[in-house]
């Protein structure tokens, strides 16, 4: 196989109900210069064999396997025999319309640009719920901030809509942090972001990003995972602090850590366990102490600022009214 232009990262793990049409999805881009790399990191279901028959009926399809290690050492394992000048990831439960990459690619050429965005759908139980269609040409703090929203109108943190440069990630050793659980695209996305001076966001939905209870995402964690997941969101807050330097958006990161602490405030209450009465007076100490960032704060709605003022008032209210809102919504 000659070197190829993208190489698309698939971390792969009991997904053998839609692995297939993700791959087919990517087999069938209309921009054939690609090579498709299928990381089963240790799937105990039919994971493996279907990635090893699809890498028999087509040549830019290679597959590692590997012990189960994690998201995150799988996309780095992707990375290290990656050959494209540009590079992908992809979700193996999602799927991505056939110019996905085409689009992307024109896109990093006809603006000049360091990183490619596209818009998607989130798709609940297969019902769409489609993003708007237009380009827009975002400076490296633009695009910072705009990662950094809480708006729908921002390009978000997520890998699978993105078109990155080999170069910069090869020259400055960007990869995974694999002590970390969650928010390790954000933080990946926004290391990458240091290295940008233009970023195209194109926000037809070109990706289908199916949100299910079992995904990694969307599934329903135990009890004892809960914690450590949600404070490792705090954690990457406070190491993208440590990156920046520029007031406004430290602010922004700030605003946006508030919110972290507000969602696992809620989910302690729902614990209901007096263990957890430390760790809700320092959740409640971080949102007072910047009160005044929130509410002068243009990246998260009027709602979600008054989630963090109930936070603070009473988290056993706030999650007594999240509780009832979301029964009615059912």
């Amino acid at each position: 196989m000659k070197v190829p232009c993208v190489s698309v990262i698939i971390p792969v793990y009991k997904v053998e109900e839609y692995l297939e049409k993700c791959i087919d999805s990517l087999r069938n881009q209309s921009y054939r210069d690609i090579q498709i790399i299928l990381v089963n990191d240790g799937s105990p279901d039919r994971c493996a064999e279907i990635c090893d028959r699809y890498a028999k009926i087509d040549s830019r399809i290679e597959v590692v396997h590997q012990a189960n290690a994690g998201v995150s050492n799988a996309r780095n394992a992707g990375l290290r025999i990656a050959k494209g000048q540009y590079i992908g990831f992809v979700d193996s439960d999602d799927w991505a319309s056939k110019e996905m990459y085409e689009q992307m690619y024109r896109n990093l050429l006809a603006y000049q640009a360091d990183l490619s965005v596209c818009g998607f759908d989130l798709l609940k139980n297969n019902v769409p719920h489609p993003s708007k269609n237009g380009a827009i040409v975002f400076s490296q703090k633009e695009a910072m901030t705009s990662l950094l929203s809480n708006r729908s109108n921002g390009f978000k943190g997520f890998l699978w809509n993105k078109l990155f440069k080999s170069q910069i990630i090869q020259e400055h050793k960007l990869k995974f942090q694999c002590d970390i659980s969650f928010m390790e695209d954000l933080f990946f996305c926004y290391q990458y972001l240091q290295y940008c001076n233009i970023v195209c966001y194109d926000c037809t939905p070109l990706y289908h990003y199916i949100q299910r209870a079992e995904s990694v995402t969307g599934r329903v964690r135990l009890q004892q995972d809960i914690l450590k997941q949600d404070f490792d969101q705090l954690k990457v807050w406070d190491m993208l602090l440590q990156l920046e330097h520029n007031d406004i958006i430290r602010e922004n990161m700030v605003v946006r850590k508030c919110g972290t602490c507000t969602e696992i405030l809620i989910k302690l209450e729902a614990l209901t366990s007096k263990k957890n009465l430390d760790e809700q007076k320092f959740l409640v100490r971080e949102i007072r102490k910047n009160l005044l960032l929130i509410i002068r704060s243009n990246i998260i709605s009027v709602n979600d600022k008054i989630k963090m003022f109930l936070g603070v008032l009473s988290p056993r209210l706030l999650f007594k009214l999240i509780a009832k809102k979301r029964l009615q919504t059912n």
